[in-house]
């Protein structure tokens, strides 16, 4: 099969993960998750403050969570006890993570799949990231049989067990009946390719110097949102970061795991905005910029600014925008 076949199996297995499969609508009612949206409050902005919070430290076991003992978790013990527990996640959030497993019970071994990443995002099974090949490759061989790769990969999230078969046979090119690292490699690349980043995702600082995570951080310098939708897919317009020594990110049409930013606080920065849609935008040093923007898609006019940034050892911000209204 060709390299653009594999690519949709990817793009097939990466839908089920990122957006479900199950097809189920909103197990708690809108009116409780709206009312929740109303009265979220976000938690103290403390840059001097390292330590962790909530499920960035760890995840509550899941017999604490298993309020009846029935060794089983419904969709209200999972989502109020992990609100509970951490409450800078909404209420959908935690909604979205239960139906993923498509089940009106999840069971304690279900529960272990469920993780945080080094970025401090909560995931479940492959939505973490593809193994490493020294963790599919389990005798050690230097190559990968199938059942090989569909045991390791089934223990690793067996959601998505019926699917391992076809993407053995897309990526053995050579139909040898084995993968060997080169070919591994080449999988992942294109699996972490569509899951963290796209033709509009260009992101050249390390994560010391920009940080995004969906949650609330003890430590943040802007805040992205949609209207009032806190679980956005992609945000209607672009940001450009440059910092001091001439690095470049540049973020477009990015999703709610990018709604808070933190930067180096040693550098000094320069934000490029662009708003297309009329209800997005940013808050930065309590400062709102967009939301009530003057956009027309119609005839393609945008609202574009320009802000820049200085910390200063007291830690106050020195900024300066430029507005204008432009035809792209």
């Amino acid at each position: 099969m060709s390299k653009h076949q594999l690519s949709i199996v990817i793009i097939l297995l990466l839908t089920c993960i990122f957006s479900g499969c199950t097809g189920k609508e909103n197990l708690i009612s809108e009116e409780i998750l709206e009312n929740e949206i109303n009265n979220f409050h976000e938690l103290k902005n403390d840059c001097y403050d390292d330590s962790c919070i909530g499920i960035e430290c760890y995840l509550p076991s899941f017999s604490s969570l298993d309020n009846n003992s029935d060794d089983a978790l419904d969709v209200y013990e999972f989502v109020f006890g992990l609100s509970e527990f951490d409450n800078r996640y909404t209420l959908r959030f935690y909604e979205n993570i239960f139906e993923e497993f498509g089940e009106e019970l999840i069971n304690e071994s279900e529960y272990g799949l469920i993780h945080i990443n080094d970025l401090k995002i909560v995931c479940i099974g492959l939505d973490c990231g593809f193994p490493k090949y020294e963790e599919i490759d389990s005798d050690a061989s230097s190559f990968i049989e199938k059942a090989e790769f569909i045991n390791e990969l089934t223990l690793i999230d067996y959601r998505y067990v019926d699917s391992y078969t076809e993407l053995f046979n897309e990526t053995d090119m050579d139909g040898d009946g084995i993968i060997n690292q080169s070919q591994y490699i080449s999988l992942s690349e294109q699996y972490d390719y569509y899951e963290y980043g796209t033709e509009f995702n260009q992101i050249n600082h390390s994560s010391e110097d920009i940080l995004f995570s969906k949650t609330i951080p003890k430590c943040w310098h802007l805040k992205f949102f949609d209207g009032l939708n806190t679980e956005f897919g992609s945000w209607g317009g672009s940001v450009r970061y440059t910092d001091s020594n001439g690095i470049i990110s540049t973020t477009e049409n990015f999703n709610s795991y990018q709604t808070y930013v933190y930067l180096n606080e040693s550098l000094s920065w320069t934000i490029e905005y662009e708003f297309r849609e009329s209800d997005v935008g940013f808050i930065l040093d309590n400062t709102t910029y967009g939301g009530d923007n003057d956009v027309d898609e119609d005839r393609d006019l945008t609202v574009s600014g320009t802000i820049y940034i200085d910390f200063e050892e007291n830690n106050t911000k020195i900024i300066h925008e430029e507005k204008e209204r432009i035809s792209i």
